[in-house]
């Protein structure tokens, strides 16, 4: 499954496969530019389109929160480079 998913650019869905034992599979990938490869996925029965729908907007949710946590350490590493040119009160 990992290999797959590793490969996979789309949404990849795995049928449950009960003779080895294996859960039904749904990942989808975490649009963010500030991170390699991120994947969210879920397991356990069979999906359908409707997960695969809810699971991709939720994947969207988090890149989202990705990105904003980025800006907001970028901001925090700016503030404090400038307080640190301030002078210091006598």
């Amino acid at each position: 499954m990992l290999k797959e998913l590793a490969a996979s650019r789309q949404a990849l869905r795995l049928a449950r496969d009960e003779s080895v034992g294996e859960p039904g599979f749904l990942a989808t990938s975490v649009p963010v530019s500030a991170r390699d490869h991120a994947f969210v996925w879920v397991a356990g029965r069979e999906f359908c389109d409707a997960d695969e729908h809810l699971l991709s907007r939720y994947a969207t949710a988090a890149g989202r929160a990705l990105e904003a946590a980025s800006g907001m350490e970028a901001a925090v590493r700016l503030l404090r480079g400038v307080r640190a040119f301030r002078p210091s009160p006598l």
